[in-house]
Parts: C-alpha cells; sequence; structure tokens
C-alpha cells in the first residue's frame, strides 16, 4: 500500500519594515520567554498538587515535579535560542521589504523550509540584494529622470540610497538568518519524526480497513477523479 503525503502549507508573516518586524518579533519573543520562565515553577506546583489530589507517594510526587520542571526548562532553552534566530530574520525581511513602499517589486526566493533551501535563500538574497542595491544608485536617478526631469533625478537619488540601505542590510542579515531560520525548522522536523511515524501508520490502517468496505468501483472513480485534477493543474491555461 502506497503512503501519500498531503500538501504542507507554509504559513509566512508578511513584513512591512525593519522597525515593526524587529519590535513584533523581540515582543513575541520576550512573551514566550515569560511564559517558559514562569512554567518552570508553574508546573511543579501543579504536578505536586495533582500529586496530593491523586493521593500519590512522596517519591511519585518529587519525580512529577522534576519531570515537569525539566520539560519547562528545556522549553526555556529553546525558546532564547529560537528568539536569537526569529528576530535577525525579522529585521532581514524587514528591510528586504522597504522597495515595497516606494512601489518597487521585491524578488521572492522562495520559502524557508528546511536547512537546505535556508542556504539556498540566503545565496539568492544575497546576490540579488547586493547586485540590485548598488545597480540602484544609478539606475533609479535615470529611470526617475526620463519621466520627471530634475526632480526625477532627485526621486531616484532618494530611492536609490534607500534601496542600497535596505538591500544591503538584508543581504548581510540574511547570510546568518535564513539558514539559522532553516536549521530550527529542520530540527523541529526531526523531533517530530515520531509523530509523523504515528500519524502515517495510523493512515494506513484506516485504508486497509477502508478497502473492505469499499467496492472496486468506488476506488477507481476516486482514482480516475485524482487524475484528471493532476492533469487540469499540470494543463497550461
Amino acid at each position: 500500500m502506497i503512503h501519500y503525503y498531503t500538501q504542507p502549507i507554509f504559513i509566512n508573516n508578511p513584513r512591512w519594515d525593519p522597525v515593526t518586524s524587529t519590535s513584533s518579533a523581540y515582543i513575541s519573543w520576550v512573551h514566550d520567554i515569560t511564559s517558559s520562565s514562569t512554567g518552570i515553577i508553574r508546573s511543579p506546583i501543579s504536578e505536586l498538587r495533582r500529586s496530593n489530589a491523586e493521593g500519590a507517594s512522596s517519591g511519585q510526587t518529587a519525580g512529577r515535579m522534576a519531570t515537569a520542571s525539566a520539560k519547562k526548562f528545556g522549553r526555556f532553552n529553546m525558546t532564547l535560542l529560537k528568539g536569537l534566530v526569529d528576530i535577525p530574520y525579522a529585521c532581514a525581511e524587514g528591510f528586504r521589504a522597504v522597495p515595497k513602499l516606494y512601489g518597487e517589486v521585491v524578488k521572492d526566493h522562495g520559502d524557508v523550509k528546511d536547512w537546505s533551501s535556508g542556504f539556498e535563500v540566503a545565496g539568492l538574497n544575497f546576490a540579488h540584494g547586493m547586485v540590485d542595491g548598488v545597480t540602484g544608485l544609478w539606475t533609479k536617478p535615470y529611470q526617475e529622470g526620463k519621466t520627471d526631469g530634475a526632480l526625477g533625478v532627485a526621486k531616484g537619488v532618494g530611492k536609490g540610497l534607500l534601496g542600497f540601505g535596505s538591500k544591503v542590510a538584508s543581504a548581510s542579515l540574511g547570510l546568518v538568518a535564513y539558514p539559522g531560520q532553516g536549521i530550527c525548522k529542520s530540527i523541529r522536523h526531526a523531533a517530530n519524526s515520531h509523530t509523523r511515524r504515528n500519524i502515517k501508520s495510523l493512515k494506513m490502517k484506516e485504508g486497509q480497513l477502508l478497502v473492505r468496505f469499499v467496492s472496486e468501483a468506488d476506488v477507481l472513480t476516486v482514482l480516475n477523479g485524482f487524475k484528471r485534477r493532476q492533469e487540469e493543474r499540470v494543463r497550461p491555461t
């Protein structure tokens, strides 16, 4: 029996500028740090109350309290390290989005899904950011000057300088931020491998159970419908 994976959904938080992006990431990090640190104390107390209500022995109670505290302490460390990645990542994305403020189309380098895509996005962002940032110092005044004359040249100089600063900053930060984000996602993916295996096993069991109650005609109808949808997706419009 073949196991078909559902198409994953990647949710990206859109960034508009480096100020709001960095501040929001920092506030979120402080909130998570506070929640994790208070949990180191709160969780053992909750376990103590639960153990007393269940009439557990002192040894069981101590073990539960130590386990709960250790889990929260591990989460605190992970939250601390994650913030050191999320904040530079948000700042790099914010600088990358600055040209949108004056109407320029920002290049899409793809999603950061794992460590390999993180390094790939970092390389593309660095190459395009440095090239576009430097060449914009000359191309922007020329393009604006063709339409608005001297006033356009002044506007182009401003856009070129702003684009140079934001693109070079994003390119530099991205060399660390994007690979770091990808590495974190790879670690999270590896940590959740047990859950994915359980889901796969249950889905296979569900499929075997359904086979017993579904006729061959119903199966062919579903498969033919699936093939038609695939052909419609790849068919040129």
